[in-house]
């Protein structure tokens, strides 16, 4: 089943490096943070890295369809939802 994806930025404290949420309505995973890579980037890759959570770690069960993504108001992440064919 399709969900849309909301991403959230969390800055470095003490005890963990910068790194990015990914939520949607069947679970959530957290990706750390890469300096190579821009802002958009980031929030997309935690956005793929819970697809894949969500197919079990299979990428061949990831939802293929083209995401559209783009910044949430007031600097509070980012949302994905995804167009096309469901598989």
């Amino acid at each position: 089943m399709r969900q849309a994806i909301v991403t959230k930025y969390f800055g470095a404290s003490n005890s963990f490096g910068a790194r990015i949420r990914a939520t949607c309505a069947s679970g959530r995973c957290t990706t750390m943070w890469d300096y190579e890579k821009n802002t958009e980037d980031n929030h997309q890759i935690a956005c793929f890295q819970l697809q894949l959570k969500m197919a079990n770690f299979n990428p061949s069960d990831v939802w293929m369809e083209k995401m559209i993504g783009g910044a949430l108001p007031n600097n509070d992440g980012y949302a994905f939802v995804f167009v096309g064919e469901a598989k």
